[in-house]
């Protein structure tokens, strides 16, 4: 039996196969894809054409089953429930520690934001 050790960094996948193993499977729990990176933005810059097709296409390629898009805040949880509806994925909707701020600066209220988010 032939052992191989791939990685697929871009996706964050690493997995042991063999030739007489069955296929892989993963789950994805934490699935960035509202980043620029994925259409081939690094800040700010269009570095390469945008590749987000082909990037989902490794994914699932490499056993990825499900994928969880995460929501970061108010627009990268809008971002993530379009993808996720485009794709047949799933996502979060919320706001991360480091950018509750938003509530205060993004509406009028926190509750404005909240209710914002919970419209999603």
């Amino acid at each position: 039996t032939v052992s191989v050790l791939y990685c697929v960094p871009s996706i964050g996948v690493m997995a042991a196969a063999t030739a007489s193993a069955p296929r892989l499977r993963f789950i994805d729990i934490g699935i960035n894809l509202t980043d620029p990176v994925f259409r081939g933005s690094y800040r700010g810059k269009q570095l390469h054409p945008d590749d987000f097709d082909e990037v989902l296409g490794r994914a699932r390629r490499a056993g990825m089953t499900t994928m969880l898009i995460t929501g970061g805040n108010l627009a990268e949880s809008r971002a993530a429930v379009e993808l996720a509806r485009k794709h047949g994925l799933f996502c979060t909707v919320g706001c991360h520690p480091t950018r509750c701020g938003e509530f205060l600066s993004k509406a009028p209220t926190p509750e404005a934001y909240l209710a914002a988010l919970d419209k999603l």
